[in-house]
This record gives C-alpha cells, structure tokens and sequence, in this order.
C-alpha cells in the first residue's frame, strides 16, 4: 500500500495545508537563492552589455550584406533602364540631326540656286538698263547701271566661297 502526500479531499499537498502566500514564499524563495538571482540576472545584463555590439554587428553585417546584394541588383538594374533610354533619346537625336542636315543641304541648294538666279538677274538688268541708255535714256540709267557695278564688285570682293 502507498501513501499519499495529498488530502484526498482537496489535493493539495500535506505540508500546504493551511499554509498562506506569506508562509508558502518564506518556504519557497530564501535570501540566498534572491541573492543568487540578482547575482545571475546582472551577469546576463553585464554580458549582454558587453556582447552586444559585437551581436548587432554580425546581424546587422548580414543584413547589410544582403541590403547591399539587393542593392547592386537593383543599381544595375536602375542602370540598364537608364542606358536603354539614353540610347533612345540618342537615336531620336541622330535621326533628328540627320533630318537637319538633309533640310541644311536643301537650304544650301536654294540658296545657290538663288545667287545664281539674281546674278543672271543682274546681268538682265543691265541689259535692259544698256538697252535704255542707247534709245537715249540716259538720266537714271548711268545711276543706276554705276550702282549695280559698285554692288557687283562688292559683292566680288565679300563672298565666302
């Protein structure tokens, strides 16, 4: 046969009952076993305290790292986009300085085109102006013819070719 340590009636231990909080904390927690905990809890503190920097580090150097893995992905990235667009404003360019350079050569057609139309014009001219002089116009048209030398000459003397 075994004896029991509770009251079968409530099933609380023997040596409890009828024991208060008071009496059941003067039992279970002494002064020396208080002493060891504060003894306990300030070297986890004081070592906590000490490693901890060196703990922060190695997490924080692992999440940096992976940061910084993200970081250069997302940067090359970034990067390539930003080329991609670079390289579509430079052909928008080139094909914009290629029209320039078609509508300039035109213009330069033109111009040529133009010079020579108002040289023959001025050849014209004084044709018509020599042709009045021998009829017998002479007033304005010796002016005239004088000013259209003096231009030709200037413009001899100027023009970049």
């Amino acid at each position: 046969m075994q004896l029991s340590t509770r009251d079968a009636h409530s099933g609380v231990p023997f040596h409890l009952r009828g024991a208060t909080l008071d009496k059941l904390l003067q039992q279970a927690v002494t002064p020396g076993q208080v002493i060891l905990w504060l003894i306990i809890a300030f070297l986890v503190g004081f070592f906590i305290y000490k490693e901890w920097p060196e703990f922060q580090r190695r997490v924080s150097g692992s999440a940096v790292k992976a940061e910084k893995d993200k970081t250069v992905s997302e940067r090359l990235s970034t990067i390539e986009a930003d080329i991609r667009e670079i390289k579509g404003k430079l052909e928008h360019d080139y094909i914009r300085l290629n029209d320039m350079d078609q509508w300039k050569k035109n213009v330069d057609r033109v111009v040529a085109e133009s010079l020579e139309e108002r040289e023959i014009l001025m050849q014209a001219m004084l044709g018509v102006l020599g042709g009045l002089q021998e009829l017998g116009a002479n007033n304005q048209t010796e002016e005239a013819i004088e000013q259209i030398h003096t231009y030709i000459n200037k413009q001899a003397h100027r023009r970049d070719k």
